[in-house]
């Protein structure tokens, strides 16, 4: 090899490698071009997958469009009460008859029917459990989702209705018609404890281990009541209106909504939105008729309210600033509201209708939605619909990219 020195070895670095590997210069400057090209290919590759990602998290039918109903599943009977199951797609009807209808959310298809149950419903998904307050027996029914069997009822307070469940501590808290919560433990199916406290609705909070008590109070002012999931310590309590009805939590925004049926004798009703934190109504808004139900999407923070006699949904932001009025057509009156946060639906019971309408973000699709396995929000959804344009477009970038990489 020929001596170098020192003012060669200062030259570009490709040639400098070149001497030093002892090959021919036509030899590394071909290794120089292939390694620019393996480079290329990757970077190719890399801005593909992003691109992808970033077409399939702002596909139609974002979190950021506004909610419009897509469609109307038809059920047997005045559904009450609804709850979706989003890691299964699976959907949970209640009706007057106090049956339970198990059945597929996107086609409909009904895989089970339950009798003689009741109506107020709690699903605990790490379980995959339901549990059903059952008003004419005092029961609480608990029921395998794995099996669609029911295990065992446990007696409750008389005429139960409200229940609420922590998926974390797994306890089951249910009402009855004397001033008393019934806490059950979901490992043994046994009542553990009872709060004295008349509760009109529940919910729960499961980061921070919060139960929050809705009283009812028909001539004076309904108050929520914060109270300690360890302890059973109410730990503050707030004035909500009168006649208060539902309560709904967003744990990631610290936020409490309460529907209250009546507003000062109009026949109007009030939206509250209580801070969970200092436990004060942050914003108090009008809905356009008596309301009975509430739901909140804790991914987009939207609060869905059932207006019962004006048939339509109200979509409230977390500020009190109204986004959307859905309207559900005539002689719907929904009185339950539930929400898939994973697909960003939401589902209500429209008693008089016999049906359960389906709200989504953005204009309906054009084509029916095929039912797919729920994936984490922001990969593959971004808050659309399963099958959404987003999808389809995700997947040819991701093929170009395959393409590219095996040029």
């Amino acid at each position: 090899p020929p001596r170098v020195s020192a003012r060669q070895r200062g030259r570009t670095l490709w040639r400098d490698g070149c001497v030093k590997k002892r090959q021919p210069e036509g030899v590394c400057m071909r290794v120089r071009l292939v390694s620019a090209r393996r480079v290329l290919k990757w970077a190719t590759v890399a801005w593909v997958v992003v691109a992808a990602l970033v077409s399939s998290h702002s596909s139609a039918g974002s979190a950021t469009d506004e909610p419009t109903l897509w469609r109307t599943i038809s059920v047997e009977g005045n559904p009450e009460n609804v709850i979706v199951n989003p890691d299964t797609e699976l959907l949970y009807t209640t009706h007057v008859t106090q049956d339970l209808n198990i059945f597929k959310a996107e086609t409909g298809q009904v895989l089970a029917t339950l009798h003689e149950l009741g109506t107020g419903m709690a699903l605990n998904r790490t379980t995959n459990t339901l549990y059903v307050a059952g008003w004419f027996y005092s029961t609480v029914s608990v029921v395998d989702l794995d099996t669609n069997t029911v295990v065992t009822k446990i007696p409750a307070a008389e005429q139960p209705l409200a229940i609420a469940v922590n998926p974390v501590t797994n306890r089951i808290y249910v009402n009855g018609n004397q001033p008393t919560v019934s806490v059950i433990d979901g490992r043994t199916n046994t009542v553990i404890e009872e709060i004295d406290h008349y509760a009109s609705d529940l919910a729960v909070d499961p980061v921070n281990n919060r139960l929050y008590v809705l009283t009812y109070e028909a001539d004076t002012s309904s108050k929520l009541l914060s109270i300690d999931g360890d302890t059973s310590e109410v730990l503050g309590e707030v004035v909500v209106g009168r006649e208060a009805s539902a309560v709904a939590v967003d744990s990631a925004a610290g936020k409490v909504y309460v529907v209250s049926s009546v507003d000062g004798g109009t026949g109007t009703g009030q939206l509250f939105i209580v801070d969970a934190h200092t436990f004060t109504v942050a914003a108090q808004v009008p809905t356009d008729q008596q309301a009975y139900s509430v739901a909140v999407n804790t991914r987009t923070h939207l609060a869905y309210v059932g207006q019962f006699y004006d048939d339509s949904v109200a979509v409230f932001k977390p500020t009190g600033q109204r986004v959307a009025t859905v309207s559900l057509g005539a002689g719907s009156s929904p009185q339950g509201v539930a929400v898939d946060e994973i697909h960003n639906l939401t589902y209500t019971a429209d008693a008089n209708a016999s049906r359960i309408s389906v709200i989504g973000a953005g204009p309906a699709p054009a084509t029916p939605i095929p039912s797919k396995t729920a994936t984490p929000a922001g990969i593959g959804r971004g808050g659309g619909p399963p099958g959404s344009a987003g999808d389809d477009k995700a997947t040819a970038l991701l093929a170009a990219g395959l393409a590219l990489f095996a040029l």
